[in-house]
């Protein structure tokens, strides 16, 4: 069962980079942390957290120097949205976190430990109740950490990653291999060098592991290549893999575990639904404006 490692392995070298506008310098899907109704602008920021949020305008910006306090809640959310923290652990008990028992928050996907606590969140009275049960100074404590730049570790975390040659065993980051524009990891040599001498064989496998720590993301339908859905989704060995269609998630969800691992992670498709994290020169948050408005004070 994939839990607190599956989601904290590799947003640490995702590179922070922002869908911004020539003119208007407007950060694409984040809101101001003052006017969430509002986007906010590359060149109105406060540090926050080791971190830096940003605000729609001058006035925003000074009212949250004034009282910082009040928006808490908002700021630690931007934090998330804009990927400078990641989530840890289950914002309610602290616990490692499942990722099959998650729903959104402002646009955040957010695991939890177990179902009582993605009960209360999902049953909390409105957003801001929602938000202050994940992002509020407690919660926040808990369950997010700062996201390490590239700079600082490049090597995931490997504490639940499986040798892609033999899945019996724990990978090791000194058995390493590159594999499109990533790393590869697994248990000995002798797998590293089985790996090496037929890469075509474990291809799949593979492209698996890169989407398990993290260094490649899901970019599109991998029946269609269409947009995604994310309440469309199946869980493949332990990674969420989203479709654009009750269609497409019923065809995959019919097929075994092995066979959904070969439909999804095989080359062709891997090339056309999955992109390497960090790769683009910008970044815009594709969830819908109404979900990523600051969730409250």
């Amino acid at each position: 069962m994939p839990r607190l490692s599956l989601a904290v392995v590799c947003v640490a070298i995702i590179t922070i980079a922002f869908s911004v506008s020539a003119s208007s310098q407007e950060l694409a899907g984040v809101k101001c942390v003052v006017e969430g109704d509002r986007n906010a602008q590359e060149q109105f920021k406060a540090s926050h957290a080791d971190g830096e949020i940003y605000f729609c305008c001058k006035g925003c910006a000074a009212a949250f120097a004034a009282d910082s306090a009040a928006y808490q809640t908002r700021a630690n959310h931007q934090l998330v949205v804009t990927q400078q923290y990641v989530q840890t652990a289950c914002p309610i008990a602290g616990k490692d976190f499942d990722v099959e028992k998650s729903t959104k928050v402002g646009g955040v996907e957010v695991a939890f430990c177990c179902g009582n606590c993605k009960t209360q969140v999902e049953t909390a009275a409105d957003l801001p109740a929602k938000a202050e049960l994940v992002f509020g100074p407690a919660a926040f404590k808990r369950a997010f950490s700062k996201s390490e730049p590239e700079s600082v570790s490049s090597v995931p975390n490997l504490s639940a990653v499986k040798c892609l040659v033999d899945p019996k065993r724990m990978a090791k980051e000194k058995f390493a291999a590159d594999h499109r524009d990533g790393k590869v990891y697994f248990c000995c040599g002798g797998c590293l060098k089985a790996f090496q001498a037929e890469p075509a064989k474990f291809s799949t496998q593979a492209n698996l592991q890169l989407v398990s720590t993290k260094q490649y993301t899901q970019s599109a339908c991998p029946v269609t290549d269409g947009a995604v859905d994310d309440s469309k989704a199946v869980t493949i060995e332990g990674q969420k893999v989203a479709f654009c269609c009750g269609g497409c998630q019923a065809k995959v969800q019919a097929a075994t575990e092995q066979e959904r691992v070969a439909m999804i992670f095989e080359d062709e498709v891997f090339e056309k639904s999955f992109s390497k994290v960090g790769k683009a020169e910008s970044k815009e948050y594709s969830v819908a404006p109404e979900e990523l408005a600051a969730p409250g004070k």
